[in-house]
């Protein structure tokens, strides 16, 4: 136990100069159920890499922050670089007091007094692609980003589904402020352990009467 901490601790100190230039990571443990039940970013002031996952057809993800005060938000998603996520293009949505009722359907009930944004991205031609150097993790963009002054306190929310019943992995990118503590970096290291050791990004599904392309 003693030498694997040690061993840790050493590719923590390896690590720690790309750590400090990353989102924080979290990891999407067990499927979220709805608002209630949604995955909460613990600091809303600093930016989250969110892996997460739609499990199944019809599968509708929830990711929840607090705003005390006016803050500005940013929020995209990310998916795996493999072919089979090429065509993959989840839609989300970000849900709190203050925000218009959504111009597009989404498909779950707002809370009273709720709006939402939603951001369904067009399919590109050739693929934006992006490569992390701290996970040494290749991503596919093409998401359309969400940047918006929240003024109103409240709970707010991130939603995540994929309209046509698909499903897989994906990350939820939040906030551009990077601030760690040495917790934070070790948990960080911890939820990039599980993307490396395959847990997460090689996930992709289709609804029965859609066939795999």
């Amino acid at each position: 136990m003693r030498k694997k901490k040690i061993i840790s601790l050493f590719i923590l100190m390896v690590m720690l100069p790309a750590i400090v230039l990353s989102h924080q990571g979290l990891y999407e443990e067990k499927d979220t159920a709805g608002f209630n039940d949604a995955l909460v970013l613990p600091k809303p002031a600093v930016s989250y890499a969110v892996y997460m996952r739609l499990d199944h057809s019809g599968d509708v993800d929830f990711v929840s922050f607090k705003v005390d005060a006016a803050m500005p938000i940013e929020v995209s998603l990310l998916v795996p670089q493999r072919s089979e996520f090429l065509d993959y293009y989840p839609v989300f949505a970000v849900v709190g007091p203050g925000l218009p009722a959504p111009e597009l359907e989404v498909p779950f009930e707002l809370p009273v007094g709720y709006g939402a944004v939603v951001m369904k991205s067009e399919p590109q031609a050739e693929r934006e692609k992006f490569h992390e150097p701290f996970s040494n993790t290749r991503y596919y963009r093409g998401f359309k980003i969400f940047k918006k002054e929240m003024a109103e306190p409240g709970t707010y929310y991130i939603v995540v589904w994929h309209p046509e019943g698909e499903y897989g992995d994906y990350v939820v990118i939040y906030g551009e402020k990077e601030s760690f503590t040495p917790k934070e970096m070790l948990n960080t290291y911890r939820v990039i352990s599980k993307v490396w050791s395959g847990n997460w990004g090689k996930f992709r599904g289709y609804p029965p009467n859609k066939q795999k392309r």
